[in-house]
């Protein structure tokens, strides 16, 4: 008889070995942005800087708003059934005001693009918006406007992380970030990616993060995913036509291949390298099972 010590230490074996088994069911793949910009608060959103090396957050020593879109395309990389266990985001900072500061994720309410403006220097004030780039106002400049001024996005942010002036990476997770991307796998059309917005609340708070034209291709926004995808499903040995239904008429298919001379293709049911007659009682036992 086993004893309740020898139970607890099998439980713990199948715990372990259920473990190891979702574990190595687990795939992690880092994806790149496709697209980055800042919004530089302007009046007439003549300001961009689509190509530039950096994306900000926060206030500038004039108290002037900045806030980044972020964008990474989903689908060609992630199984269309996958499911999402965990996103986060990461982003390499590069030059700030110092302090510490909430940054927080915004989900997006509406596509925009990214120009081939290009600031050069250390891009904090931006350049003059080219044509497609988004900006404080425009969505495309120069003509497709945003609802509002600053960004179409879901006041509540999804995740928050707390910067401080250390040149490091920095990340925001959460299971609302597994869900946009959970999302955005079913729909690409409503992937319009984040919002990062920093502290809004005085000046003097801005933080720059590498963007996807970033030299350094590691230093470059990354999305970090782990996903699984479900089992096949389970095959039905006795489906002889393969039309996903078990019938008689498989029964009578099976049985034509069997006596046929010579037998058909299929009638080796049991794969034994021969046709005789354990093949048509193991076709029949499982014909009778039926499928799972």
């Amino acid at each position: 008889m086993i004893s309740q010590r020898q139970l607890q230490i099998l439980s713990s074996i199948a715990t372990l070995l259920i473990g190891a088994a979702l574990s190595s069911a687990q795939t992690t793949v880092t994806l790149g942005a496709v697209d980055d910009v800042t919004l530089y608060q302007e009046t007439n959103g003549a300001l961009a800087n689509g190509a530039g090396r950096g994306i900000f957050v926060g206030r500038n020593g004039t108290g002037l708003i900045r806030r980044a879109l972020l964008k990474f395309d989903i689908a060609p990389t992630i199984p269309s059934n996958a499911i999402i266990r965990s996103a986060t985001l990461r982003l390499r900072q590069t030059r700030n005001n110092n302090g510490l500061h909430t940054v927080t994720l915004h989900r997006a309410r509406a596509s925009w693009g990214e120009g081939t403006s290009n600031a050069g220097g250390e891009e904090g004030g931006g350049v003059l918006a080219a044509p497609n780039d988004a900006t404080w106002i425009h969505r495309f400049s120069p003509s497709m406007l945003w609802t509002r001024p600053g960004g179409d996005f879901d006041l509540q942010p999804i995740a928050s992380t707390l910067v401080d002036s250390a040149l490091i990476n920095y990340d925001w997770v959460g299971p609302a970030l597994a869900a946009d991307v959970q999302a955005w796998l079913a729909s690409s059309s409503s992937n319009f990616g984040w919002l990062l917005k920093g502290d809004e609340s005085d000046s003097a708070t801005a933080h720059r993060f590498d963007s996807h034209e970033s030299g350094t291709a590691t230093a470059r926004p990354q999305l970090i995913i782990t996903y699984t995808t479900p089992p096949p499903p389970p095959v039905c040995t006795a489906d002889f036509d393969g039309d996903g239904l078990l019938t008689s008429d498989d029964l009578s298919s099976y049985i034509t291949a069997f006596f046929n001379v010579p037998p058909l293709s299929g009638a080796d049911f049991n794969a034994s390298g021969g046709v005789d007659p354990d093949d048509l009682s193991d076709y029949i036992g499982a014909y009778f099972a039926g499928c799972p």
